[in-house]
């Protein structure tokens, strides 16, 4: 499901992908509630968050943006950053 230049991931896919990794289920997820901290993801998981939303949306993110994926809210704005610079 790549992105569209003009458009952003919608909260619910990203929402949806960090459940399933840490499998909780997809209302536990809060827009603004950090993955490490309320959620307790190791670094693994967050590889593991990071290289779906690749797959998802068709996107390459680099190893040093990786920890700043600390919520749904962040990870939309990097997503859709990363999607439009590629269309670019």
């Amino acid at each position: 499901m790549p992105l569209p230049a003009d458009h952003a991931p919608a909260l619910d896919d990203i929402r949806r992908i960090v459940a399933d990794v840490l499998e909780l289920e997809v209302e536990d997820i809060a827009d603004d509630g950090d993955i490490i901290d309320d959620y307790e993801a190791d670094s693994l998981l967050l590889i593991e968050i990071t290289a779906r939303l690749e797959n998802g949306f068709g996107i390459q993110i680099p190893q040093e943006t990786v920890p700043q994926l600390r919520n749904v809210n962040a990870i939309r704005t990097i997503v859709a950053d990363l999607g439009s610079a590629r269309a670019s």
